[in-house]
């Protein structure tokens, strides 16, 4: 399943963030090597320094991966489930 706090984050989300919200790098790995994320390196400013982070971003695949469970869930039970993004 895609994460929420992903698949509502245009940008992406830093990988260090996503790993002090709880998910571990395991997750991370899996929703890349499924295609449902990628990852790249960019540079950051932080306390006056430029920083290198790794920035994780939900694909296509992802958002039609999510788009399909949320519609099943629709279906299934006639109201919005907490992963959807409507």
């Amino acid at each position: 399943m895609i994460p929420k706090i992903l698949a509502d984050a245009p940008r992406g989300l830093t990988e260090g963030f996503m790993l002090a919200h709880g998910f571990t790098p395991e997750t991370i790995a899996s929703l890349v090597r499924d295609g449902l994320a990628t990852t790249r390196r960019e540079p950051m400013r932080a306390g006056g320094r430029t920083i290198e982070v790794i920035r994780v971003k939900i694909t296509d695949a992802g958002l039609r991966r999510e788009t399909r469970l949320c519609e099943g869930a629709l279906q299934r039970r006639g109201t919005l489930q907490h992963c959807c993004r409507r």
